[in-house]
């Protein structure tokens, strides 16, 4: 399998017109990916706002970040929540050095152990940025209120189908333009072995993605854009796991969607 990282460098991020990015600048059309958002009935409102590195702020009740990435030539799964498609290989734009964060907006929460905020914030600046890979990101903060009598779990798969939507919709912008850099993932499939590695250790790397502590969210996507629930083990290839295949579990307790799809002991 081969994955190809076509890496578009972000130097800012603003609220345009016109979703583009021009020069290294994400320019972003607001009203046109609140309504993209809006489009789900579980959310009424999704007011969004950008932190950049510097800036006196601090993100609060942040239930997952998401690198912008989109799969070129075809649909992203993940941010469709359609069938799921080739996934591990291909081309794949990633809109390097922004972030999309979904903040928790529910003003009253059950209390439930899955449907409880863990409190995750993101300091922009001070000391607390410098311990955060997210503080120094530009980060393109989802603020989604529910719909009345929407509950707490459909509120939170609907949070996170949020933040994926939105990764896809920003990485189209980068898809038609040439990449500052391209990381290629390279590994024949599980059955095989590459000639000349025959000698080399096998490794397997075991993840574990959902703990039976906390009850599963219904409609979350987790591993292909289900809910994992039941799963018993799966091996996939690494490409995959790069690709977007799995992403955190809410409560994620600080292991972010952005971590997986960056995993350095898989790279």
């Amino acid at each position: 399998m081969r994955l190809e990282l076509h890496i578009v460098k972000i130097q800012d991020v603003q609220f345009e017109n016109k979703t583009r990015i021009d020069n290294g600048v994400l320019y972003i059309n607001r009203g046109e990916l609140q309504e993209l958002l809006q489009g789900d009935k579980r959310l009424g409102r999704v007011d969004i706002e950008l932190a950049r590195p510097g800036e006196k702020c601090r993100i609060v009740q942040v239930a997952d970040v998401v690198e912008p990435r989109a799969k070129i030539g075809s649909e992203d799964f993940l941010g469709s929540a359609r069938k799921h498609t080739t996934t591990g290989e291909g081309k794949t734009c990633v809109l390097q050095g922004a972030a999309i964060v979904m903040s928790d907006c529910r003003e009253k929460r059950e209390a439930t152990i899955s449907s409880e905020s863990h409190g995750y914030i993101i300091d922009m600046v001070g000391p607390g940025s410098e311990v955060s890979p997210f503080g120094k990101k530009l980060n393109v903060v989802l603020l989604p209120q529910p719909k009345d009598k929407v509950s707490a779990m459909d509120y939170q798969a609907a949070l996170k189908m949020a933040g994926l939507k939105a990764a896809a919709y920003l990485a189209r912008a980068g898809e038609s333009l040439k990449p500052d850099e391209i990381e290629i993932y390279d590994l024949p499939p599980l059955t095989e072995i590459t000639k000349g590695a025959e000698g080399l250790p096998k490794i397997t790397y075991i993840f574990q993605i959902l703990s039976l502590q906390f009850e599963p969210i219904p409609g979350e996507p987790t591993l292909f854009g289900k809910q994992a629930e039941g799963i018993v083990p799966a091996i996939l290839h690494p490409n995959q796991v790069l690709d977007g295949a799995i992403t955190s579990p809410v409560p994620g307790l600080n292991v972010q969607t952005y971590q997986i799809k960056n995993n350095p002991i898989l790279k």
